[in-house]
């Protein structure tokens, strides 16, 4: 069965070449940003264009808005200590607990992540403290 809208006579194979032929020549010459440029034009002007333009527009509005929420949010969260903070910290904790041995490690980190938390990095408090209790 042959579908209605088939045209008689029309190459399908035939067209596709024509139309590369027809790009390759407009295109000849273009440096590689050039080429971009060119495909952009096309897309913009084809019948997807309207797609393509509000998907553009929909990415480089979700990146600014997420450059503002993050902005805003640095001003609502703790400051992390700094790694010197931190040692002190954990040499204050390691203290008042009265331990030294490595196996004390998860004591020492429950006590300064509850005390300081949001405001230290367990990794640095894990490693800070494992030096410590070597």
């Amino acid at each position: 069965m042959i579908p209605d809208d088939v045209i008689p006579g029309f190459d399908c194979v035939e067209s596709k070449r024509k139309a590369q032929a027809e790009i390759y020549e407009e295109i000849r010459g273009l440096s590689p940003p050039d080429e971009i440029r060119y495909f952009e034009a096309q897309a913009i002007r084809g019948p997807l264009g309207n797609l393509w333009r509000a998907l553009h527009e929909r990415d480089e509005t979700a990146e600014s808005e997420s450059l503002a929420v993050g902005e805003k949010a640095e001003g609502y969260l703790p400051r992390q200590m700094s790694e010197a903070e931190t040692r002190e910290i954990v040499k204050a904790t390691i203290a008042k607990l009265g331990v030294s041995l490595k196996k004390d490690l998860g004591q020492v980190m429950k006590a300064v992540l509850a005390e300081h938390k949001g405001k230290v990095d367990g990794k640095l408090v894990q490693r800070l403290a494992s030096e410590m209790l070597g």
